[in-house]
């Protein structure tokens, strides 16, 4: 089960953020580990809402870090399955919870999931709404590109 480019053709066909979102683009799509050493598996899931001190990102972009790979290959760490894997995401913040106030809908930013620490679906980067910390954010200006990930044509 390599983890390669080819993960992002099936999940990442994430529409670019633009200012009106439409009932397409509110659609959650994610890619799951559905138990230890399981395959990756692409599919739709609910719109994770988030709670006192969190923010929901609309995903553009999430790196897969050497830690997911084992994590989904050798099931090493102890996850509340079906998983979400990835940490680190960059996107724009489409809902606050409660008691933020540092961050508004519209927001770009860039931060680091929950998703090994607090073991929870919501909390993986590899879906188009991810659920962070609003502690953890840093926030980028207009002039910081947010790339989409594309597979290397020369592998």
């Amino acid at each position: 089960m390599p983890l390669n480019s080819s993960l992002f053709t099936r999940l990442l066909l994430l529409p670019r953020f633009h200012s009106n979102l439409t009932f397409f683009e509110m659609s959650n799509r994610a890619a799951f580990v559905d138990s230890p050493k399981g395959p990756i598996v692409v599919r739709d899931t609910e719109v994770f809402e988030p709670e006192q001190g969190e923010v929901q990102i609309k995903v553009h972009s999430c790196a897969i870090q050497p830690i997911d790979a084992k994590v989904a290959r050798l099931g090493i760490m102890p996850l509340e399955y079906p998983a979400i894997l990835g940490s680190q995401v960059a996107g724009v913040i489409s809902a606050v919870g409660a008691d933020v106030t540092t961050f508004s809908v519209g927001d770009r930013v860039v931060g680091t999931t929950k998703a090994v620490a607090q073991k929870k679906a919501k909390f993986g980067g590899l879906q188009r709404f991810a659920i962070l910390d609003a502690s953890g954010l840093v926030e980028v200006s207009e002039g910081f590109q947010i790339l989409m990930a594309k597979p290397n044509q020369n592998s």
